[in-house]
């Protein structure tokens, strides 16, 4: 299954149920950063946890 059709399917099982809340779980960095952009740009509240642990860690050094 492709990256499109994956986020058109999870956009779809969104739309239908209509959570308050949703964690969607990404098996790789980069399909990390395309799928909060896309759930933005669809007006989804969307943040990478990996990105905000990534800010934490450099803040440290």
């Amino acid at each position: 299954m492709r990256l499109r059709d994956k986020f058109t399917f999870l956009r779809k099982a969104l739309a239908a149920t209509n959570p308050k809340k949703a964690i969607v779980f990404v098996n790789n960095e980069k399909n990390i950063e395309v799928l909060v952009s896309k759930l933005n740009y669809h007006n989804y509240k969307a943040i990478g946890i990996l990105e905000i642990w990534k800010k934490k860690i450099e803040r440290m050094q």
